[in-house]
């Protein structure tokens, strides 16, 4: 390895490759944000755990470790005070949503896709989301 490279680790898979230490750093910052995202955008840099990050910029691998929260909206609904504060063990909440609907898979708050509840193949206590549909914009 030269003085202008410098060894990646990913932390996920243990794979690791050698990236150029000025690749774009001669670039605008919002230039190697957008190069990025174009870069997320194109189904062939889509993760997958048998890749490593050999081909991607620093910026674009960057971006594939930064944590979001993914969380699933069941349904809701509004309670008075005075109902909140009569619920006890064993109450029942009716929420805004038919048990046959799909539910909002969100990403940091954002809906993404629908989904149903399953339960995992190689656990069946365990249940998880079967996307049904992607959403787009």
């Amino acid at each position: 390895m030269s003085d202008d490279t410098a060894a990646v680790l990913n932390t996920d898979t243990g794979e690791g490759s050698s990236v150029s230490v000025d690749e774009g750093l001669d670039e605008k910052p919002a230039s190697r944000f957008d190069r990025a995202v174009e870069e997320l955008a194109d189904p062939a840099f889509r993760p997958n755990a048998s890749l490593s990050n050999a081909g991607r910029s620093t910026a674009s691998a960057a971006l594939w470790d930064i944590p979001v929260e993914l969380s699933v909206l069941i349904g809701s609904t509004q309670l008075s005070v005075a109902k909140l504060m009569e619920l006890e063990s064993g109450s029942l909440i009716e929420l805004s949503r038919k048990i046959t609907e799909p539910l909002d898979i969100l990403v940091n708050g954002r809906a993404v896709a629908k989904g149903e509840i399953v339960a995992m193949p190689d656990n069946p206590d365990d249940f998880g989301i079967r996307i049904t549909e992607m959403l787009r914009g």
